[in-house]
């Protein structure tokens, strides 16, 4: 839970999207510069805001609007959004009508975390077979060059998906965190919302155990060893070819060695 004079911080920056200085935010607070010194440190070592150029600052999204397409610039916006909703929240008088508007406002938001790890996740994939090419049926490659192909693409794909992570998860994470932080008062009875069970879940899930046992992670691991093997079959097959070729080559010395003598 925030103290008051944390609040007052929170609130003058959630209405200056430029950012405000230490000394505008002492006047906009009406702290005294020590009470400021001390929350502004807290706060940005919990990560709540940070400081850049001389200006505190909630956390955004570190992207310019002008080079993204239409749904993540909206997508941006929302995420800016994000702590208003939360400071509007607590502006509820009623304890039980504020406990459930913020238990539909997390629901909601655990949906769209969903949702986007499933986006985040094809994405990178597809994203990731058009950059390195996809193997066109009846294209003649050998096992090598496929296995290649797939670490090219696995790589590629490792790498949008991390992208992706950075540039939005994060920073909704980090903007629901200002949003959850701000109503950490309330008294929540549901297990969806208690923190350390969610953190047991989301290792589990992670884990390199669970993942294993996932479908996608099977068939793709078959796939490797089928690669893999059809890559050796072909080595045996081209060493057997080098070894013949060179017998050949010694058989042709010695008829001409014979035909000499």
């Amino acid at each position: 839970m925030f103290k008051p004079g944390e609040m007052k911080i929170l609130l003058a920056l959630a209405g200056a999207k430029d950012g405000l200085t230490f000394t505008e935010l002492k006047k906009a607070t009406g702290l005294s510069s020590p009470s400021l010194s001390e929350y502004l440190y807290n706060l940005e070592k919990e990560g709540v805001l940070f400081r850049e150029e001389g200006k505190y600052r909630l956390p955004q999204v570190f992207r310019p609007l002008e080079k993204l397409d239409n749904g993540k610039r909206m997508f941006k916006r929302f995420l800016v959004r994000i702590p208003f909703f939360g400071l509007e929240i607590t502006t509820i008088d009623n304890t039980e009508k504020r406990t459930a508007a913020f238990i539909n406002f997390i629901d909601f938001n655990m949906a769209g975390i969903k949702q986007m790890l499933l986006y985040f996740f094809w994405d990178s994939v597809f994203s990731a077979f058009k950059e390195a090419g996809v193997v066109e049926e009846g294209d003649k490659k050998s096992a090598e060059e496929m296995l290649r192909e797939a670490i090219k693409i696995g790589e590629i794909a490792n790498e949008k998906l991390y992208g992706h992570i950075r540039d939005w998860l994060i920073p909704y994470l980090q903007q629901l965190l200002i949003a959850f932080l701000m109503n950490a008062d309330l008294p929540f009875k549901r297990e969806s919302l208690d923190i350390k069970e969610t953190e047991k879940q989301l290792f589990e899930l992670f884990s390199f155990e669970s993942i294993k046992k996932q479908a996608w992670y099977i068939a793709l691991e078959e796939n490797i060893k089928a690669v893999r093997e059809k890559a050796k079959q072909e080595t045996k097959k081209r060493q057997i070819a080098e070894r013949l070729e060179k017998t050949r080559e010694k058989l042709k010395q010695l008829e001409e060695k014979s035909e000499k003598a």
